[in-house]
């Protein structure tokens, strides 16, 4: 084989075996989309708006 052909050859190995591993990885990119997930609607009891109460830390103690 000519020094041509042997760079023709490996150019053509080289795309071929990107292409055979670009493939199924797209083919599963395809494949595995996230679904929509539809989260529970919580009401708050009567009309009152829940806000964050604050919270009672103990003091540090002093060593």
């Amino acid at each position: 084989m000519s020094g041509r052909t042997r760079r023709a050859a490996r150019i053509t190995a080289a795309v071929l075996a990107l292409g055979m591993l670009l493939v199924p990885a797209q083919a599963l990119a395809d494949s595995v989309e996230p679904q929509p997930v539809e989260y529970p609607k919580v009401n708050p009891p009567g009309d009152q708006v829940l806000e964050p109460q604050p919270v009672e830390w103990p003091a540090p103690k002093q060593t």
